[in-house]
């Protein structure tokens, strides 16, 4: 009834069984823990919200457990979706325009390489438009950054023809994180960026280096902002245009690592 409690006495050994359809419930001298036995003689541990047990047998669960949001630091300590993340492949498994791309071996896992694209068998261009073109593009699974997580972005690719400008952008989100302008030129191109994760999901710290096709040994060096939603899918891309159909414009890698 409201108001009443029970009072258990430690005892140094287990009770009998008790009657059918009767529990007993107890705690031990030895080990301070709570256990209650069924009219069938098995002994059960009661779980106790606060202080360290040892629980033992398989345990089903009807939904997934949410665990605290810190990453393991032993071998045995289980670990959270985010996490594991870091060390997956980019969500999608290809790349567009792309069909050779690293399931992420032990070594591309010790070097926290994510994503790659190295083959130049599937390289990516546009050539015969004026229109700006998706070159080689990836998603970023949702929730990978957390709110300090960071990427190191290395992307790259040469160009043919001189007849026009080329313009080569790179991408994080919907926002250009770098970008040649159009300029002339056949030199090759590449962009370097290091992103992070400004102490929350929808901010972030930017900083590229890049090389256009005017001259492949002028780097350019910029800092940026952004306020890309990295709770949900964020693409990672270049795109070319062109101001001439008769040019191209090709990607031939890109390389995304993780920065924890």
């Amino acid at each position: 009834m409201p108001g009443s409690y029970v009072t258990l006495i430690e005892q140094a050994a287990a009770p009998g069984t008790p009657a059918a359809n009767r529990v007993r419930l107890y705690r031990l001298t030895a080990d301070d823990v709570l256990y209650y036995k069924n009219d069938a003689g098995t002994i059960y541990v009661v779980i106790n919200n606060t202080d360290a047990q040892t629980v033992n047998g398989i345990k089903t669960f009807g939904s997934i457990p949410v665990l605290p949001a810190s990453d393991p630091t032993t071998s045995n300590q289980a670990t959270r979706k985010a996490y594991v993340d870091l060390f997956a492949l980019l969500t999608g498994a290809t790349f567009t325009g792309a069909t050779n791309v690293s399931a992420g071996g032990l070594s591309d896992a010790s070097r926290r390489v994510i994503s790659k694209h190295t083959s130049s068998a599937t390289d990516a261009a546009v050539t015969g438009t004026l229109t700006e073109t998706d070159l080689i593009s990836a998603t970023l699974a949702a929730n990978t950054l957390g709110t300090t997580g960071g990427l190191r972005i290395t992307s790259w690719g040469t160009v043919t023809g001189s007849a026009g400008t080329k313009r080569v952008r790179a991408y994080f989100g919907a926002t250009a994180i770098g970008d040649t302008t159009a300029v002339s030129g056949t030199a090759d191109w590449f962009f370097e960026t290091v992103l992070r994760n400004d102490g929350a999901t929808n901010a972030q710290e930017i900083l590229v280096r890049w090389a256009s096709p005017l001259n492949a040994t002028n780097h350019n060096t910029d800092r940026i902002t952004a306020a890309i939603d990295t709770t949900a899918g964020v693409t990672i891309k270049c795109t070319g245009t062109l101001g001439n159909t008769g040019d191209t414009i090709t990607q031939t890698a890109l390389l995304i690592e993780a920065i924890l």
